[in-house]
């Protein structure tokens, strides 16, 4: 919040400085901060207020929610009941078909041990090609061999080197 000083005149910021930045006199009798403050608690006070009703509306909707929803609860699990019993045989419903499925293709696997022969299919497939051009046989040629030479680098030798001997003078 911004005041004028009341010694000098010169704008303070309360936010920022705890005295007058100019004089360096204290701001905290100054009638406007007193009056700003008096506002502020005034609004907390009256926005408390408000939420206090608010809460005790709201309390008193769910208490007379809470009697018409005891009679309506009833009927609210009922149907939730129906719910779960439809969902568990619908289940189980599925369950048997997936066993009766498994079970025959076990039954039918031991048939096969038994007899093989009965179980054996053979389809005949026919393609017609009276309609389709024919393709020619295109020869494909070889891919001939590539000889690349490689340039001959010969490495010279290196001599050896001879380290002289250093005989100890004395």
């Amino acid at each position: 919040m911004k005041i004028y000083c009341d010694f000098c005149g010169a704008q303070i910021e309360t936010t920022v400085n705890k005295s007058c930045p100019n004089c360096g006199g204290y701001y905290s009798t100054d009638r406007e901060l007193l009056d700003e403050k008096e506002r502020v608690k005034k609004l907390n006070e009256l926005d408390m207020e408000k939420r206090k009703l608010e809460l005790e509306n709201l309390r008193l909707e769910n208490s007379r929610l809470g009697k018409e929803g005891q009679k309506q609860g009833s009927s609210a699990a009922k149907g939730c009941l129906i719910a779960v019993v439809t969902g568990l045989s619908l289940l189980g419903i599925v369950f048997v078909i997936i066993m009766i499925f498994v079970f025959s293709d076990i039954s039918s696997d031991k048939n096969r041990e038994k007899d093989p022969d009965t179980t054996r299919m053979s389809f005949k497939v026919s393609i017609d090609t009276a309609g389709m051009p024919d393709i020619p046989d295109v020869p494909i040629p070889e891919v001939p061999e590539i000889t690349v030479t490689v340039a001959d680098i010969s490495v010279p030798e290196v001599p050896d080197i001879v380290v002289p001997e250093i005989s100890s003078v004395q």
